[in-house]
């Protein structure tokens, strides 16, 4: 019977010890990736607030013309949304024309496997978003 305890627990020892690097691994990839998504989410929102306080001037006649709020809402909201919008058109484009090229690398999964590429491309998007709307900010 202790023979049988002690077996046991080598067992299931040796597989928490075999599975501590993979999950180790795991908890930093998701820790890296949520980083990503607040360093891209804190982008989007800083070039957005730049273009539109470049536009306060415009906001300002609007609003002096007999804008309501609402519909200054729906400017800004729009004018963020035409550079997002066009970051994903880019980014989609530009990650389908570069999947040719990075197929080599794969293993197991095939180059346009449509989660994949999407969550790799919503990434990608977002830095393409930012770099649009700060090159048109700058034009």
């Amino acid at each position: 019977m202790l023979f049988r305890q002690l077996r046991n627990r080598d067992i299931e020892q040796e597989l928490f010890e075999s599975l501590t690097s993979p999950r180790l691994i795991a908890s930093l990839l998701a820790v890296f990736a949520l980083l990503a998504l607040v360093l891209s989410l804190l982008g989007v929102y800083g070039v957005v607030s730049y273009l539109v306080s470049h536009s306060l001037r415009e906001v300002g006649i609007r609003m002096a013309l007999g804008a309501t709020r609402a519909r200054v809402l729906r400017m800004v909201l729009e004018y963020g949304l035409r550079r997002v919008v066009a970051g994903v058109v880019i980014g989609a484009g530009l990650s389908a024309a570069v999947t040719r090229v990075l197929s080599s690398q794969l293993f197991a999964i095939a180059p346009t496997d449509p989660v994949t590429f999407s969550g790799v491309s919503n990434r990608s998007d977002a830095d393409t978003e930012g770099r649009v709307a700060s090159f048109m900010a700058l034009g």
